[in-house]
């Protein structure tokens, strides 16, 4: 028998050889995956780096942009330092830390958040702040950066993109009820009607004209409706491009008694707006001697008919007035007590101011007594008043007010040809205005139409100030009975100096031969 130590079956030579093999393509399988698997994280990587540039050059960032340590230290320091100028009220200052951070880092959105603030709190600068917010909302912002662009676009009155930033505040943040009532307010101020009447509130004839001035502030009015103790009027009236969107002047028949009148506007989107007055027609009982001399006026100069308009301007954009607006409705609720048939016009234009007191010159004729008061501001240019709408965009020198302000001799004009035998001019519009600087105060009126009586609330050149002491004191001793309209402004002119420390006393004029009194 053969002995086999020291040798190897061809078998097992065979399987080796075998397993060399598999391992030899185990080797080279796991080389070609693994170059390929390099191959595609190097393409990923690179693609990722692509991505990023891009969205580096759309933000305006690039490399340099993205800061080491120390730089980003020091941009939040800058950051911090804007939000303590800002707090102080130094809005320069703040807005110049935070342009520093940003230059430091401008991948973080929060820095482009803090200056849009600053510009649209501190300088209104809208078309800064919404550049700011837009990019921050860019660079990642939340719900709160949509919620400030929407602020942003509202004081711009883009209400349209202001609803759009607010819609989209409320969906990432459902549960914020700021943002949903901010997309009310604008919601509300996209559908913001003015509905104005510049009819009296009491007629001595069944015939009467409505007259309506009716403004939208971003939709269009399709049309309007007039109705008459629930009856539609036929044939409306309506005249365009006059400062209205539509100026309503519709001839109706009045019952006697209390007939309410309401003016409808019809957005072109389906919505109604609506206004209503209450008119009181009493026939007259008795034949009244039209417009008598003005030394025969009646004792108590209550028998025949009184009218009045009443202006107050208060909501003017850049220099706002307390009181002014207030203090005409309670005027004319004042002289509607005393018999006057009323008119009252509050915040108005230019065009509409004038058309109100063109407007006064002919509802008012064949009263006996014709009054006109206003407040607000008031200048005088090359020695003639002028009483500024609250619309003064268009005014940015003196010599504009001769254009878009309405002058006293316009208002002059008028109560002359209401043909009254007493005519009542109130004024309590001496103030200064900022934004357009003249002689100080008002002028005195050189040539006044005979029975006039003309009052100020202080003297000629001088201003008034914005606390209605004028007008208070008016209200509490108009209808004081037995009192002639001179001892009337007397106690009036006693109470403003004694309630201005003698820096306003008001002044009067008067062209009148006989006796007036409010209330006998």
């Amino acid at each position: 028998m053969k002995s086999t130590k020291g040798t190897t079956s061809p078998k097992s030579v065979s399987v080796a050889r075998a397993v060399y093999r598999a391992a030899a393509t185990a080797v080279c399988v796991f080389i070609a995956v693994s170059a390929f698997a390099s191959s595609v994280s190097a393409q990923s990587i690179e693609e990722r780096r692509r991505r990023v540039a891009e969205h580096n050059a759309a933000s305006g960032n690039n490399a340099a942009a993205r800061p080491d340590t120390a730089r980003a230290k020091e941009a939040l320091f800058q950051d911090k330092t804007g939000a303590t100028y800002k707090k102080n009220g130094e809005i320069d200052k703040a807005i110049s830390a935070y342009t520093k951070a940003i230059s430091l880092d401008s991948t973080k959105h929060l820095y482009y958040r803090h200056r849009g603030e600053a510009f649209l709190d501190g300088k209104g600068d809208h078309a800064a702040a919404i550049r700011d917010f837009s990019t921050a909302i860019r660079l990642g912002g939340d719900a709160y950066d949509y919620k400030l662009r929407g602020d942003a676009y509202m004081a711009a009155e883009d209400y349209d993109a202001a609803t759009t930033d607010y819609t989209e505040a409320v969906r990432l943040a459902p549960n914020a009820a700021e943002y949903k009532e901010s997309l009310a307010k604008v919601k509300a101020m996209r559908s913001k009607i003015k509905i104005t009447f510049n009819s009296p509130l009491a007629a001595t004839r069944s015939n009467y004209v409505v007259s309506a001035c009716v403004k939208s502030e971003s939709r269009k009015v399709d049309r309007v409706t007039v109705t008459v103790n629930g009856s539609m009027q036929r044939g409306i009236g309506v005249v365009k491009d006059d400062g209205c969107d539509h100026s309503v002047n519709q001839a109706v028949s009045l019952k006697t008694g209390e007939n309410k009148i309401v003016v409808e506007a019809v957005l072109s989107d389906g919505d109604t707006k609506s206004e209503s007055i209450v008119v009181t027609y009493k026939p007259a009982t008795e034949t009244v001697a039209v417009n008598p001399p003005a030394d025969r006026i009646s004792p108590n100069a209550v028998d025949g008919r009184r009218a009045a308009l009443v202006i107050g301007n208060a909501d003017y954009k850049n220099s706002p007035l307390k009181n002014a607006a207030n203090d005409a409705k309670e005027v004319a609720a004042k002289l509607k007590n005393l018999g006057f048939e009323v008119a009252i016009a509050t915040d108005v234009g230019n065009k509409d101011m004038k058309r109100a007191i063109d407007g006064f010159a002919k509802t008012a004729q064949g009263s006996t007594i014709a009054l006109f008061f206003y407040a607000g501001h008031g200048v005088q240019y090359n020695n003639v008043n002028y009483f500024l709408p609250v619309d003064m965009a268009n005014i940015n020198k003196m010599s504009d007010v001769e254009d878009d302000a309405t002058s006293m001799d316009r208002l002059m004009r008028a109560m002359d040809d209401t043909k009254a035998a007493v005519k009542i001019v109130l004024l309590d519009a001496c103030r200064n205005n900022p934004l357009v600087r003249g002689a100080g105060g008002l002028a005195s009126v050189a040539t006044k139409p005979e029975g006039t009586f003309i009052v100020y609330a202080t003297a000629p050149g001088k201003t008034a100030m914005d606390n209605s002491a004028f007008t208070k004191s008016f209200l509490r001793n108009v209808d004081t009975p037995g009192l002639k309209i001179e001892d009337l402004f007397k106690k009036v002119t006693l109470d403003v100096r004694k309630d201005t420390d003698n820096f306003q006393q008001p002044w009067a004029e008067s062209s009148i031969t006989g006796d007036f009194y409010f209330k006998r």
